[in-house]
């Protein structure tokens, strides 16, 4: 099933906008029964305690603790005196926050937080002791380069890498603006592109975020569209609607260590892209070529690296294919500066063969699109055997 959540912020300095898109994004989703995850400042609580408490006891919904860090710009990590600060500060004032909130809102669990701005490690430990369950709001480019387009479990040392030892707190990136998408025309397409996923992967997510403000100030022709997609979305035939916190419960239910994650884009175009993640690495493959575009690196980045990205990316030497009546035998032979996490994707329709040998870690089939090889390069050359058979 995709599982699909709807993250509203009320963070916003224009209370009487917010009131106003609050009111009207939960008449439109509660029709339909699509819960709403709201996203709040502790000291803005109270203020709409009265709606959140009602839509938390008839429609479902629930609440989230959305956290301030700007002050998380000033501190450096390269400083061991600082890290202690910061270490000994968040907690407490994380679970101060928290228990606000608590106290405003009748039955909020607030077990999941929202992030707009900067993150680290060391937010993400804070949380850890808190007790939240996930941290929702990672930005996919800037201050959160490298990190999963999933739900992943972050490192210990990097809050955008998703490596072991890891914390226990899942991070949820925040990269599908519902407002944005209904405008653009685009959000039936989105989650078309991820329903066309849904086989290959153990998880499905699809998580919108709606700017209330922005909401309050659309003309009666846009809520209309806005109106259409929300009744559209849960009627959608494997498609379910659940409060975030619900989602994050079950990933960690499934288990400890991010899993892996596979999305193929522009599916039935030739030039179709291919994304992966797992507990070591993130890779991106352009149609038609072996191997990778892009790769972060989550165990052995760069020295220096931010986001763990490879700036030299080891090519393939040589690949090898032969065919008998039954048999289809591979051999990639590929060059690498170090030891390092990769995947080979072999474009074409594999659908019928199954694998019989490899010396790879896995080889996964990508619907009739490619193969995904993953494996472990070691410094030098690396040779890859793949014997598939009817």
């Amino acid at each position: 099933m995709l599982n699909c959540a709807l993250v509203a912020h009320l963070d916003h300095q224009d209370k009487r906008a917010v009131r106003e898109g609050m009111r009207l994004l939960a008449s439109l989703a509660h029709q339909h029964q699509f819960p709403v995850s709201w996203s709040i400042l502790s000291t803005d609580a109270k203020s709409y305690s009265k709606d959140l408490n009602q839509y938390q006891a008839e429609f479902g919904d629930e609440v989230m603790l959305a956290l301030d860090t700007a002050s998380l710009e000033n501190v450096d990590l390269m400083q061991a005196d600082q890290i202690v600060s910061l270490r000994h500060k968040l907690p407490p004032q994380i679970t101060a926050q928290k228990e606000r909130l608590r106290k405003a809102l009748e039955g909020a669990s607030a077990t999941v937080a929202s992030v707009k701005g900067i993150k680290n490690h060391i937010l993400v430990e804070a949380l850890e002791v808190a007790e939240f369950s996930g941290l929702y709001g990672y930005d996919l480019k800037d201050k959160d380069a490298g990190c999963p387009f999933g739900f992943f479990y972050p490192a210990e040392d990097r809050h955008n890498f998703a490596n072991q030892p890891s914390r226990s707190v899942v991070g949820i990136p925040a990269n599908a603006d519902l407002v944005e998408r209904v405008l653009a025309e685009t959000a039936e397409e989105l989650l078309g592109l991820h329903l066309l996923n849904l086989d290959l992967n153990q998880h499905s997510h699809l998580i919108f975020s709606v700017d209330v403000t922005r909401l309050a100030n659309l003309v009666s022709s846009r809520l209309d569209l806005l109106a259409d997609f929300l009744e559209i979305l849960p009627q959608t035939e494997q498609v379910v609607c659940h409060p975030l916190g619900n989602l994050v419960d079950a990933y960690r239910a499934s288990g400890s260590i991010t899993t892996p994650t596979y999305f193929l884009e522009q599916p039935d175009l030739d030039e179709s892209s291919f994304l992966y993640y797992d507990d070591a690495c993130q890779l991106a493959f352009q149609w038609n070529r072996i191997e990778p575009v892009e790769i972060y690196n989550y165990t052995s980045p760069p020295i220096g690296s931010y986001d763990g990205s490879e700036t030299t990316i080891p090519q393939i030497l040589d690949f090898k294919s032969s065919r008998s009546r039954s048999e289809l035998r591979m051999t990639i032979e590929i060059e690498s500066g170090k030891a390092m996490p990769y995947g080979c994707a072999v474009w074409g329709d594999h659908v019928g063969l199954g694998l019989v040998e490899t010396n790879a870690l896995a080889v996964k089939w990508i619907a009739d699109q490619l193969l995904l090889v993953r494996a472990n390069l070691e410094y030098g050359q690396n040779t890859l055997d793949i014997r598939l058979t009817i």
